[in-house]
């Protein structure tokens, strides 16, 4: 039973404060607290309150003062009992898919509610991401990667790694920990998320995230087009310094060719056919590769884009500005990015902003081509698949 006096949602950093100012004020000769510590440390029973003051008093004794008061018998028991009530609202998740996309080092791993339609991705690092795929094709090393070599030392001293939990999200950053079990004891320790889920798949311990990252980054699937949707998000509420930002190196790049194709025709603006036109013109890039098969042959699609881009007189070399037009599609390809779980826009994302426009000179062009957003969608799943493992069936 929870103490009466313990906050209803307890904090244990809160409560380790409460402690360090305990002894500071203790230090201090502060009367309430040397009467504290006289009042609740047994070893102090009978000591004068002169003598208090002369004894080198521990921030554990603080501790233990603290969890006394508290209603518990020691530090220890208040821990585990906040502990556990910390977990009470974490949601249990399960590995759905990793992601090694080759164009760049964001990889992506994803993991499923085992008990409703949700998912949270998360971004991690190339070589965490190849540490987890190796593991889950059960590819050996010629000697033990760095988790391989954590997980043995971990069993090897008799402890177990009892879960792992995703704790929260801040600036994009996720925060992890992992909870180790050896004789009775439970310790928890701060981990990259990345490392706690590669030490989870060795150890078949299992993964939670609290409820708080899952509502402010959790995707759903949505019944009707069957891909993901973000929850409670409206992307274009994002300033365009936000969405430039998110922005993959190909995608950057892409950005760029369409501001110098602009100024070759003498935009004022960077408009939605200039970003197009720098697209197609990456021939190596996703996006174009999707374009050209699905459209067959591009140069009829050039030749319409290239007819809306004439020639105009322009005499300042400045930087331009995208249009509002430019700035609606790349909202619109955040969006996409998001319901395949990316946290950076690619050439694909644009090509589907591009889709997606209603009322769009392109998204015309586009859909007489017989390019329609569901088509697109498709293709884009299909060739993010290659670079997935996925390891449960998707809804």
């Amino acid at each position: 039973m929870t103490p009466p006096s313990l906050p209803a949602q307890p904090n244990l950093e809160q409560l380790k404060k409460q402690a360090k100012d305990l002894l500071r004020v203790y230090r201090a000769r502060h009367p309430s607290a040397l009467l504290r510590f006289q009042q609740t440390l047994p070893r102090l029973a009978g000591t004068s309150a002169d003598r208090i003051p002369q004894l080198s008093l521990s921030l554990r004794d603080a501790q233990f003062v603290v969890a006394r008061e508290y209603g518990f018998d020691n530090w220890g028991e208040m821990k585990t009992h906040i502990l556990k009530g910390s977990y009470l609202n974490m949601i249990e998740m399960s590995l759905y898919k990793v992601r090694t996309r080759p164009t760049n080092q964001v990889q992506l791993v994803v993991l499923e509610s085992k008990r409703s339609n949700l998912y949270l991705p998360i971004w991690i690092g190339a070589v965490e991401a190849e540490s987890i795929a190796l593991r889950l094709q059960e590819k050996e090393s010629p000697r033990p990667m760095t988790h391989d070599l954590m997980d043995l030392l971990i069993g090897d001293l008799g402890a177990q790694v009892e879960s792992v939990v995703i704790t929260d999200i801040k600036e994009d950053t996720f925060f992890a920990k992992v909870i180790l079990k050896s004789n009775g004891t439970r310790v928890e320790r701060d981990s990259r998320p990345s490392d706690a889920i590669a030490l989870a798949v060795r150890s078949k311990a299992p993964i939670f995230a609290g409820q708080s990252v899952l509502d402010r980054v959790g995707v759903e699937f949505d019944p009707e087009t069957g891909l993901p949707e973000p929850i409670a998000f409206d992307w274009s509420s994002l300033s365009m310094n936000e969405i430039e930002n998110m922005l993959s190196e190909e995608a950057q790049h892409i950005l760029q060719k369409a501001a110098e194709q602009a100024k070759r025709t003498g935009h004022i603006t960077v408009e939605p056919e200039d970003i197009m036109l720098a697209l197609m013109s990456q021939t190596e890039c996703t996006g174009a590769k999707l374009l050209k098969n699905l459209a067959g042959n591009l140069k009829s699609i050039e030749l319409k884009l290239e007819n809306f881009s004439r020639l105009r007189e322009r005499t300042s070399n400045e930087a331009l500005p995208l249009s509002e037009s430019s700035q609606h599609v790349l909202r619109l390809a955040r969006a996409e990015a998001a319901r395949f779980f990316d946290v950076l826009i690619e050439s694909e994302h644009l090509l589907l902003g591009f889709a997606i426009q209603a009322k769009g000179q392109i998204s015309q062009v586009l859909r007489e081509c017989g390019i329609e957003v569901e088509r697109a969608r498709d293709a884009v799943a299909e060739a993010v698949s290659q670079w997935e493992i996925t390891l449960t069936a998707s809804p």
